[in-house]
C-alpha cells in the first residue's frame, strides 16, 4: 500500500509538471508586416490559442517595412532564448532574389520553428479586363507585351513570388506596380487601375464573391478548399505551382532544446485548434517537426532559385 501511494504521488507530480507552461515570461511574436493582413491574422489566432491551451502569455507585435527585414532584424537583435520570435510567410525565403541588401536576406540567420498553415494564392483580375479566364488573359497580354500592369508587394513577398512564377511560366511581360501591401493593391485592382494581382485565397475570394474583381486561378497543385470552384494553374495549362505558408522562426543561435519545446508546444496547439485556423481560410493546418521544416525550406529555396533567377 505504501509503495502504491508513492507511485500515485510521483504520477501526480509528473502530470503537474507536464501541465505547466515552459515559461512564465511573455513570448513576443513579431509580425514583419502591417496589421490586418493574412499573416497578421494568423499570428493573432495562434497567440490566442497558445494562451488558451498552453497557459502562455503570447503578444503579437507588428514591425513592418523593408521586405520584412525590420521585424526580422529586431528578432535577431534579441536574446536567442525563444521569447522573441518571428511570425512570417514563406515570402522571406525569396528576399535574396529580389534585393542585394544583406540586411534584407535574413533567412540564413533564422531557423524555422513551426509551420502553422498553408494556403493557395489566388490570381485576381480587374473587371474591366476583356478576358474570361487565365488562358485568355495570357493571350491578351502576349499581344501587347509591357502594356498591362500587375500589383505586387514592394520588392518581394508571396505576392511577388506568385506573380514572378506566373510570368516566367507563361513567358509574358507585364509592368510591376509595387504597393505597401495587398489591401492597397486590391483597391487599385477593384478600381481598374491595374490588370492583375495575386492575393491570399481568403481575401481574394471575398472580392470575387462580391463581384468587385474576378478570380481566374489558384496557385496550388489542387483546388483550394476555400475556392473549390476556381481552377488551378495547371488546369489552365500554366506549368507552375506555389502555396503560401505562415510559420514561426527563431534566431539560429537559439538552443536546440528550446526549439524542440516550441515546436512541440505549437504543434499541440495546432492539433487542438485546427478548426479555428481552417475557418480563417487556410487550406491545411500543419504539424511538422523541426527536421521536416528544415527540409521544406531547403526544397523551397532551391525551387525559388530555379524559378525566379533568370
Amino acid at each position: 500500500m505504501i509503495i502504491f501511494k508513492f507511485i500515485i504521488f510521483f504520477i501526480c507530480l509528473a502530470v503537474q509538471a507536464t501541465a505547466q507552461p515552459f515559461t512564465s515570461r511573455p513570448i513576443h511574436l513579431v509580425v514583419p508586416f502591417a496589421a490586418g493582413g493574412t499573416t497578421d491574422v494568423t499570428a493573432r489566432i495562434l497567440a490566442q490559442e497558445l494562451n488558451k491551451h498552453e497557459g502562455l502569455t503570447v503578444v503579437v507585435e507588428n514591425r513592418p517595412g523593408a521586405l520584412g527585414s525590420i521585424g526580422s532584424n529586431h528578432v535577431l537583435q534579441q536574446r536567442p532564448d525563444g521569447h522573441v520570435l518571428l511570425f512570417s510567410s514563406n515570402g522571406i525565403l525569396a528576399n535574396r532574389f529580389f534585393s542585394n541588401n544583406p540586411e534584407v536576406d535574413v533567412i540564413g540567420r533564422l531557423v524555422p520553428v513551426a509551420n502553422v498553415i498553408e494556403s493557395a494564392m489566388v490570381m485576381m483580375v480587374a473587371n474591366n479586363v476583356p478576358a474570361t479566364n487565365a488562358k485568355e488573359l495570357v493571350e491578351l497580354v502576349r499581344q501587347k507585351p509591357g502594356f498591362y500592369h500587375y500589383g505586387t508587394s514592394s520588392g518581394g513577398g508571396t505576392l511577388q513570388i506568385a506573380a514572378s512564377l506566373f510570368l516566367k511560366a507563361t513567358n509574358i511581360e507585364m509592368i510591376a506596380v509595387p504597393y505597401s501591401g495587398g489591401s492597397s493593391a486590391a483597391t487599385d485592382l477593384i478600381g481598374g487601375r491595374i490588370t492583375m494581382m495575386f492575393d491570399s485565397n481568403l481575401v481574394g475570394m471575398q472580392h470575387h464573391r462580391a463581384g468587385t474583381a474576378r478570380a481566374f486561378a489558384v496557385t496550388s497543385a489542387e483546388r483550394s478548399r476555400s475556392a473549390v470552384d476556381i481552377s488551378t494553374w495547371r488546369e489552365m495549362d500554366i506549368d507552375s505551382e506555389f502555396v503560401a505558408w505562415q510559420g514561426v522562426y527563431a534566431s539560429r543561435e537559439t538552443p536546440a532544446e528550446i526549439l524542440r519545446i516550441l515546436n512541440t508546444t505549437i504543434n499541440r496547439t495546432l492539433r487542438a485548434s485546427s478548426a479555428r485556423f481552417l475557418e480563417s481560410g487556410a487550406d491545411r493546418v500543419m504539424n511538422e517537426s523541426i527536421e521536416q521544416l528544415n527540409s521544406r525550406v531547403l526544397r523551397e529555396m532551391s525551387m525559388l532559385q530555379n524559378a525566379l533567377v533568370r
